[in-house]
């Protein structure tokens, strides 16, 4: 019965963490188009937009290879 609770509590906390962290992944990925909008002239937009993005998901892969 105990490990059954806990289980059940652990089952709760990482859907409670995945929430969490999906709610907030809106912020980092409106981040790169609003840096390139206010920093980069309209026909440095693309380009800048696509580096912002896709160092964000290189940075969560490297996170994730470094064990971090």
């Amino acid at each position: 019965m105990t490990r059954m609770l806990i289980n059940h509590f652990f089952c709760r906390l990482i859907w409670l963490g995945g929430f969490i962290l999906g709610g907030t992944n809106g912020i980092f990925m409106a981040a790169p188009p609003l840096v390139s909008v206010l920093w980069f002239p309209v026909q440095e937009r693309t380009t800048a937009t696509s580096i912002g993005t896709a160092a964000s998901f290189i940075g969560g892969s490297l996170n994730f290879l470094a064990g971090g």
